[in-house]
This record gives structure tokens, C-alpha cells and sequence, in this order.
């Protein structure tokens, strides 16, 4: 190279001198003497050919470094950054240095340098002017005239054997493509007479906008009258529910008085005909006395109604009438009492030959499921029931279904999918199966289909279904309940000395029922006719009793509770108690009347007991 030389770029990319190319280029051909490695260039190349000029720093690149400020530094270490002055010797001093001449030199003022000032923010970058296409920070130099594309000097081995040109010659070739193209297009229009094709399209967009306006203008007419019909007929609509609801509650309330006189009816019925085969007592003739008394007077008066001191009334006085000819006759001094044993269980109830003799149960016979939700397993089981043929139905509650097993073999059958978590279960006499939440309603289920049958709206807990299809519930609280296959509610318990009602099963042989107390830790027995209080069964001897069953064969209550089983008469003698330990939460039990097997819910363990 020479002195002071300009230096640039051939199209072979090796360098030359401008001065050398200059004074050249005369000729009609040049030859690149580039020589390394004792390798000649030796390329060809004819006058005009393109030469890059190698770029020389901008003058803000020169300004940027003359802006920058100096540091000072100490003037007696000379290599850190000075940051005192001593006005007395007129010296930069390092921190370190500063310190020292402040002890060796007494009375000379050092003082701190004033912060140097902040360079100047750098100007923002100005935009480059016609950037390769590929790199987009970097000017273009060239252009390739095969790819039409601006490229810089790192691009052109991408480009090899391809023609290329200087960045001016490409931008004219470009502009050329471009005016080219521009020819073509207006020529395309002209021939397609875009014009009027726009004009054309102008007439029909308005055209479908004042069509659409009139459709509009049309639909609200036509809608608007359309549309306070369709207000009228809600009205009317709710306005007929609301006459509806308040006649089937008129007729609710109506059936549910005649219900009431019925059962009533139907106690006095049975009160006359144990007081005329029982005992006599005095206390007992007096009650039948004014009992009789009352039937008269309404078979003699022809009244509608009447209302004594025992609190019954009666609607029927040619019933009461037929009633008085059966006992007429009867003179009141020999009719006998009627006492609780009327309603009571016997003392000591003689159970059948084939009657299961609970004082031998000891360990289970069987487990039925474990822990899980597939088919086959159960979460935290409650309560349970048997078909009077070979289901076993499972309250499977923290799964919320109800599983269906085979009650001999524990196999799984059927699933009912509730989506919500089943409390109560029980089989109905119609095969269906009631399924209890602690909620606002009673479902029945088809154990087939698994679908819901129809609901009754009655708080329910624990229930129990009866031969007659009526189902008993309890309420999680101080009632129990009984609601006909209808649906219609028969009675409800008054509450009183009852605390937290849970298990629930019917008591056939004395007319009565039974229902686990949760709270008072004992079993009540109450009327099947009103749910009146008749006695209580395990007081202070039961652990939390959440379950119950009634072996009819045996005349024995099964009282499931928080850590045994145990079977009690229905006087209220303990018979026997097992699983104690074994259990860890007894929430179902249920008794298979053709055969006496006992199946348990082991509510924590999660599997089913059969005893």
C-alpha cells in the first residue's frame, strides 16, 4: 500500500489503493496483484468495473471521542483516579494518597474534587439509508441484479456466480423493475375497466344498505305486536301457576287434614278394642268411659266433628256409629285397660325356630370393596340396604354414587351416579331404591337404569322404606318423619326428647319404629301410627349410635355404633356386642330377612362387614 493511501474494496474483495487504481485505469483491463501466502490474485476485471470505498469514521464518531472527558489522576501515585486537592501544594491526590498528605503535612487544606460532569447523552442513531436486505444494521454497498436485492459487502459469497453491481446501478434497476411493474398494473386496470367496476360496486353496496334498512323497518313491525302477545301469554302463564299452586296447596292442606282425621280414626279404633280384651283397672274404665261417651254423643247428634279432653276428633260418625254396635254391648265396667304394653313390645319376645342366635357372632365371614373409585372400591361407605332378591345397595359417599354388589358373593354389578354425596339407602318394595343427602328432598332411583324415578320434597337424613311403600326418614335433627308412597307427609314427630336423629328401620311386629339419637346416645322407639314417644333402648350403655336394622326373626334391634355392633331387645336388654375394635365407624347396617346375614359399612376402613 502507499503512504496516505485511499483504500478500497474490488469486486474479488481483496484491497487496493485508490491512488494506484487511478492512475491504472487507463487501460481497458486490470488485474488484481493481491499476494498472500505466495497465493497471486490475478483477477480480470474491465475499466468501470465497481470499486467500494472503504468507509472512513464519521465525524460524530470523532466528535463522540473529543466529548469525552479526561480522567485526572493522583499526581504522586500516577495510576488511580485523583478525588482530593491540596490547595497549599496545588496537587491531585488519590483517596489513599490524600490521607497520608493530610497526616505528614499539618495545616495544608485537602479538599474533595468536585464529581466529574456526566458525559453527554450519545446522539440517537440516525436511520440507515438504503440497509442490506439481509443484514438490517448494515448499509448496502451492492446489489445483486439476478436476486434484485441490496446487500453489503459480507453478503457477496451468498451471491456467487451471480451479477453484481454497484449500489447506485441497483437502486436505478430497481426503479426500473418498479416503473416496469407499475406500466403493468395500470394497464390490468385500464383493460378491466376498474372504474366502472367500482362505481358498479358503490351502487350495490347502497343498494343492499337501503334494502337491509327496509327489512328492518319490516321485522320491527311485524315483531312488536309478535312480541306483546308473547308478554301477554307470560303473564297469563305465571298467573296461572300461581292460581295452581295455590289450589294444590288448598288440596295439599285438605288431604293432609283427612289424613289426619284418618290415623286419628283409626288409633280410637284400636285404643276401644284393646281396652275391651285387656284387664280391667279403674284409671282404664274411666278413660274408655269418657272415650265412649264421646263416640256417642256424635253417633246420636249426627255432629260433624267433635273435640274432647283426649284431644281426638272425628269426621265420620257412621263410622263411630258401626263402631258403638261392635261395642255396645260390652258393659263399661269389664272393659279392660289400655296400657304401653298395647303398644310396647313384649317384655320378652319369643322369637321364631330358625331365628338367628346373635350371642355366637364374633369376626366377620366376609369383606366386601377397599379403598378407591374404581369399580368395586368405595370412599367412607354409610348406609346400606338389601333387595328381597341378591342386591346389596351401598351408600358410597365420598365417590357420591351407590354401588350395587352381589350379596352373596360381594361381586360388583351396577353403579347409580348421584353427583352428590348418599347418606341414607333404602330398597323399596317396588325394587326401587330411596337415596337420602341431608338435604331438602327424598330421591328414588331405578337400580337398573340408574336414573331418577321422581323426588319428594322432605328434609332427609337417614331413611327407611316400609311394606306398604311409605318411607320413613330422619332429619339430622329433632324430628323423624313418615311420607306415604305418594309422597304426602302422614306425621312428623313433635321433637320432644329428641336431640340429633340418624338411623332409621320400622318395627312391624308392635306397629312402631325406631331411630338412633345421636345426640342423647340412645334408640327411641316411637308409635308407627304418630311417632309418639313409646321408650328408649340403650341409654348411657351406646357409643355415638349412628345406624340401625331390626331382625324380625330374632325380635333384635342391630345398633351400629362409633368403634361395635350390638343386638338389644326390644325391652332394652343388651343381647351381645362385637367388632369392637375391628370397626371404625359402624354408619349402615341392615339385616337380610330371608337369612339373617348382617352387613356393616366400615366407614374409615372403607369395605363392607358381613357378619
Amino acid at each position: 500500500m502507499c503512504q496516505d493511501d485511499k483504500r478500497a474494496t474490488l469486486p474479488c474483495l481483496h484491497p487496493v489503493c485508490l491512488n494506484c487504481y487511478a492512475a491504472k485505469n487507463a487501460t481497458d483491463e486490470y488485474e488484481c496483484v493481491y499476494v498472500r501466502e505466495n497465493l497471486c490474485c490475478h483477477h480480470k476485471y474491465h475499466k468501470g468495473d465497481v470499486l467500494v470505498e472503504d468507509p472512513a469514521p464519521s465525524a460524530n464518531e470523532n466528535e463522540q471521542q473529543q466529548q469525552q472527558p479526561r480522567i485526572p489522576l493522583c499526581d504522586l501515585c500516577e495510576e488511580f483516579e485523583a478525588s482530593h486537592r491540596c490547595d497549599v501544594c496545588d496537587m491531585l491526590l488519590c483517596m489513599a494518597e490524600a490521607k497520608s498528605h493530610a497526616k505528614l503535612s499539618k495545616g495544608h487544606r485537602v479538599s474533595r474534587l468536585a464529581p466529574p460532569p456526566e458525559a453527554p447523552a450519545p446522539p440517537p442513531p440516525t436511520a440507515i439509508q438504503n440497509p442490506c436486505e439481509t443484514h438490517k444494521t448494515v448499509a448496502a454497498t451492492l446489489y445483486c441484479k439476478q436476486c434484485s436485492k441490496l446487500m453489503c459487502n459480507e453478503c457477496v459469497n451468498t451471491h456467487s456466480g451471480h451479477v453484481i453491481q454497484s449500489l447506485t446501478d441497483g437502486l436505478a434497476h430497481r426503479a426500473q423493475l418498479i416503473t416496469t411493474k407499475l406500466a403493468a398494473l395500470q394497464k390490468r386496470c385500464n383493460e378491466h375497466e376498474l372504474d366502472e367496476v367500482i362505481a358498479d360496486l358503490s351502487y350495490v353496496t347502497a343498494h343492499i344498505a337501503a334494502t337491509n334498512s327496509k327489512i328492518d323497518e319490516a321485522f320491527d313491525r311485524v315483531s312488536q305486536p309478535l312480541r306483546q302477545l308473547a308478554d301477554s301469554i307470560d303473564q297469563r302463564k305465571l298467573q296461572f301457576r300461581r292460581d295452581a299452586q295455590e289450589q294444590i296447596g288448598a288440596d295439599v292442606k285438605a288431604l293432609e287434614r283427612q289424613v289426619d282425621l284418618i290415623l286419628t280414626f283409626k288409633h280410637d279404633v284400636e285404643f276401644v278394642r284393646a281396652a275391651a280384651v285387656g284387664s280391667v283397672s279403674s284409671a282404664a274404665q274411666a278413660l274408655v268411659s269418657a272415650r265412649l261417651l264421646a263416640l256417642d254423643k256424635v253417633a246420636v247428634n249426627c255432629k260433624t266433628s267433635v273435640t274432647e279432653t283426649s284431644y281426638f276428633s272425628y269426621a265420620q260418625p257412621m263410622e263411630v256409629a258401626r263402631l258403638l254396635d261392635a261395642v255396645k254391648a260390652v258393659p263399661v265396667g269389664q272393659l279392660g285397660s289400655m296400657s304401653k304394653r298395647a303398644l310396647r313390645a313384649p317384655e320378652h319376645p319369643v322369637a321364631t325356630a330358625d331365628a338367628r342366635d346373635y350371642r355366637l357372632i364374633d369376626a366377620p365371614v366376609r369383606l366386601i370393596g377397599s379403598k378407591g373409585s374404581e369399580t368395586g372400591e368405595m370412599k367412607n361407605p354409610t348406609g346400606l340396604s338389601v333387595s328381597a332378591g341378591v342386591e346389596l345397595v351401598v351408600a358410597d359417599y365420598n365417590n357420591s354414587r351407590v354401588q350395587i354388589f352381589h350379596k352373596t358373593d360381594g361381586n360388583h354389578l351396577r353403579f347409580i351416579h348421584c353427583g352428590f354425596g348418599v347418606f341414607g339407602v333404602s330398597v323399596a318394595p317396588s325394587g326401587d331404591v330411596w337415596i337420602s343427602n341431608n338435604s331438602k328432598d327424598l330421591r328414588l332411583y331405578s337400580p337398573q337404569t340408574g336414573t331418577l324415578v321422581r323426588s319428594v320434597a322432605v328434609l332427609s337424613f337417614f331413611c327407611a322404606s316400609l311394606a306398604d311403600g311409605s318411607v320413613l326418614v330422619s332429619k339430622n335433627n329433632n324430628k323423624v318423619g313418615l311420607v306415604n308412597a305418594a309422597g304426602v307427609r302422614q306425621w312428623e314427630s313433635s321433637g320432644e326428647g329428641l336431640s340429633q336423629t340418624w338411623g332409621v328401620c320400622d318395627v312391624p311386629s308392635i306397629q312402631a319404629v325406631a331411630v338412633c339419637d345421636y345426640g342423647n346416645k340412645h334408640v327411641q322407639v316411637l308409635s308407627a301410627a304418630d311417632g309418639r314417644h313409646i321408650n328408649s333402648i340403650g341409654t348411657g350403655l351406646l357409643n355415638d349410635p349412628r345406624s340401625l336394622a331390626f331382625d324380625a326373626a330374632a325380635q333384635v334391634l342391630i345398633i351400629g355404633e362409633r368403634d361395635k355392633v350390638s343386638a338389644w331387645t326390644l325391652g332394652g336388654e343388651l343381647v351381645h356386642q362385637w367388632a369392637q375394635g375391628t370397626i371404625d365407624v359402624a354408619y349402615g347396617v341392615t339385616v337380610d330377612p330371608g337369612n339373617s346375614t348382617m352387613y356393616v359399612s366400615d366407614h374409615k376402613n372403607h369395605r363392607i362387614l358381613v357378619f
